[in-house]
């Protein structure tokens, strides 16, 4: 292997901005080590790679030198922290513990190294999240990406007793502070998914279910009549720890958006976005997303908009809001930017799984602090 270049603390610390801007590639996440820092972990070996471009304006191919010793030794020596990656099941500690006022909102990001679907990985994958996030030490909501769950060719209703046998036992372990809410797919079909649905759940069963109501662009899918038709006997609207949640399927936030004077008495949406594909393939558009969809919807009702989604062959941006709220005038989400988004997560981590996957933490507590709405 060859020798590293020098590097000094400035260049890792310019490297850790890079990849707060910028995520890291699907084949450049960490698997045996992390760096801790700034609340969050990062890929040592990744991370050496961008500090040697920083100090010399190459990048050090990967292949050049190993990860591990090598590695974590020049970075340890500059005074940055380095890890083992913990056992899936072992939750990290890097969550401030502590008691928020009312209860928090966890949006959950996944960085899928491919389209591959394992029900068994999304379960085993939940499982992880949970336990991490019951490390936290309150209350909290935890939203995950549409179509977390598939029933494949059959209908989604074919997977209500395994929600309640492999879900909802999840959640009972956590003695009922933590409830989940996310995406499950069914009827899948060579021109579209017909049932998207989201659900939510805590320990006490399923809560309320909605069925997608406002579709994409030339999307083929069975619809709900209106957002406010009942789904398998439930209802859309689930009220956890004394507030109500709006459940939205993907598009419907762009729906919401157009009910101005049309809506419930809710104090938060929830939107179970599907994923986003790399820039200039197929469904790439998060930026539409959070500028028409989740603020289109937060000023439509008023209330913050979170989203779930999962990114193939991509990072999360690190600029991408998965919380949105409407601070200002009226105004279009044309002239919307992320600069004027009142939300923002007061804790944020990475998750690694394996090699290609990972999951992207951030904590909200938007109901700590009283709004402040400008004029």
């Amino acid at each position: 292997m060859a020798k590293i270049p020098p590097v000094s603390r400035k260049h890792v610390e310019m490297a850790l901005a890079d990849v707060d801007r910028d995520g890291v590639p699907p084949r450049r996440k960490a698997t045996g080590y992390v760096l801790l820092a700034n609340r969050r972990t990062y890929p040592p070996k990744y991370v050496l790679a961008l500090a040697v471009k920083h100090a010399t304006s190459r990048e050090l191919p990967s292949e050049e030198f190993s990860g591990g010793a090598q590695t974590n030794s020049v970075l340890t020596n500059l005074g940055f922290k380095i890890e083992p990656i913990r056992p899936q099941a072992g939750p990290p500690t890097i969550f401030r513990r502590g008691r928020s006022k009312g209860h928090r909102l966890v949006t959950v990001l996944l960085e899928a190294g491919s389209y591959a679907y394992n029900t068994k990985k999304r379960l085993s994958t939940m499982a992880c999240v949970l336990d991490s996030v019951g490390e936290v030490g309150t209350n909290a909501v935890v939203l995950f990406p549409g179509g977390w769950f598939k029933a494949g060719r059959k209908r989604p209703a074919n997977m209500m007793g395994w929600v309640e046998d492999q879900v909802v036992p999840l959640l009972a372990g956590h003695h009922g502070r933590l409830a989940v809410s996310f995406g499950l797919d069914g009827r899948r079909l060579e021109e579209g998914t017909l049932d998207q649905l989201a659900l939510a759940a805590t320990q006490d069963g399923v809560q309320a279910i909605g069925r997608k109501f406002y579709p994409a662009p030339g999307e083929t899918t069975d619809l709900a009549q209106s957002w406010d038709v009942p789904e398998g006997g439930y209802g859309r609207i689930a009220t956890l720890f004394g507030k109500r949640y709006f459940l939205a399927v993907c598009y419907d936030a762009f729906g919401i958006k157009r009910l101005t004077d049309v809506g419930p008495q809710v104090d938060a949406v929830l939107d179970h976005v599907h994923g986003f594909a790399p820039k200039g393939q197929g469904d790439s558009g998060d930026v539409l997303f959070a500028r028409h969809g989740f603020a289109g919807a937060a000023q439509a009702w008023d209330v913050p908009v979170f989203g779930a989604a999962t990114f193939f062959n991509r990072p999360v941006p690190h600029s991408w809001p998965s919380g949105v709220r409407w601070d200002g005038p009226k105004a279009s989400t044309m002239t919307w930017t992320y600069a004027m988004n009142g939300l923002t997560p007061s804790e944020e981590t990475t998750l690694t799984l394996d090699r290609d996957n990972s999951v992207r933490l951030r904590i909200f507590d938007p109901w700590a602090v009283p709004r402040k709405r400008k004029s």
